[in-house]
């Protein structure tokens, strides 16, 4: 194995590539890594390192290309430093920012854990920057020892199937709701404001919880609670106007929560009525948004009825 701070510059040439195959380096367009990085969710940058890391195998270095390509923001800088040891070996001795880079990509890809979505794209995307700089060269490189080999640019139809996936995960995620409970206090007042204009909400009341289960907006359905009651919103068409369905606490007998028997199914919120009826509504499990959510609005609901003077009952309102 050669002296990781000592690139081999080898006695002798090798012979010179004559088709892509025969690359010292894994050659592919700068486009195409991007393209496929993003859309694979950044799973790429792991092919690409065992690709790469298998040609420096190749080249007669005693690693394990899986292991070093798995941790690769670990061994970035050796994996550099290899790549240089080929550059000289082919009569190209060049030098590569290897500390900066390595460094730069290693604290991009470990802020990703620590930045909220969707503030986590611009680590995500600059992560990307070291690698591509890093390619640009090996391109350079290939360009010069076998400029007859075109670069390896063209998309196939699995790498089509990466960017359909990928681009519907990262809408998804980007793009819907990524924390459906919500705090009232932490509501923006354009909410608010379409609350109140909605009629969703009265001028006089806050909202202590609210659980957004739209897929793309808040405003588009959901169930939230005040201090005096609690609301189920839909906003329908223009046509139709918003469907509320509101339930006072005075008019709830008794609550509960019935446990979701598998991860992939939802609780369901039980509420008894003077009425005699039982309204039932859906919550996930997930990050406890229905113990969460059952929590507060039982807590609430005991608030209120410990402080409110007894009267007659009233039956639900609906909205048309």
């Amino acid at each position: 194995m050669t002296d990781l701070l000592h690139p081999w510059e080898g006695e002798k040439r090798v012979e010179m590539p004559r088709t892509r195959e025969e690359l010292p380096l894994y050659d592919v367009s700068l486009t195409k890594f991007l393209l496929l990085f993003v859309f694979s969710l950044g799973l790429y940058q792991f092919y690409w390192g065992y690709r790469q890391w298998r040609c420096i195998r190749n080249a007669g270095n005693g690693v394990l290309p899986i292991v070093r390509a798995f941790f690769l923001p670990l061994f970035l800088y050796a994996q550099i430093r290899h790549t240089q040891e080929i550059f000289a070996r082919h009569g190209h001795p060049e030098r590569i920012a290897a500390l900066p880079l390595a460094i730069t990509f290693f604290l991009l890809a470990l802020s990703i854990r620590f930045v909220p979505v969707p503030f986590d794209l611009l680590p995500f995307l600059g992560s990307a920057l070291p690698l591509l700089l890093f390619q640009q060269r090996i391109n350079a490189f290939h360009r010069k020892i076998a400029p007859q080999i075109p670069s390896n640019h063209l998309i196939g139809f699995r790498h089509l199937a990466i960017v359909g996936v990928g681009g519907f995960l990262l809408f998804v995620n980007y793009c819907t709701i990524s924390e459906p409970l919500i705090r009232g206090d932490a509501l923006s007042k354009k909410i608010h404001d379409h609350f109140l204009e909605a009629g969703f909400l009265q001028p006089e009341e806050e909202i202590i919880y609210l659980y957004a289960d739209g897929l793309f907006s808040i405003e588009g359905r959901g169930l939230f609670f005040t201090e005096r009651r609690l609301v189920r919103y839909l906003a329908s068409g223009e046509k139709e106007g918003p469907r509320i369905l509101s339930l006072p606490y005075d008019d709830i007998v008794d609550l509960s929560l019935q446990g979701a028997i598998r991860p992939t199914e939802d609780s369901i919120l039980y509420l008894k009525t003077t009425s005699g009826y039982t309204y039932m509504f859906d919550l996930p499990v997930a990050q406890e948004i229905d113990k969460r959510f059952y929590r507060e609005l039982r807590d609430a609901w005991v608030r209120a009825r410990r402080m409110a003077p007894s009267t007659p009952s009233r039956s639900p309102r609906i909205d048309p």
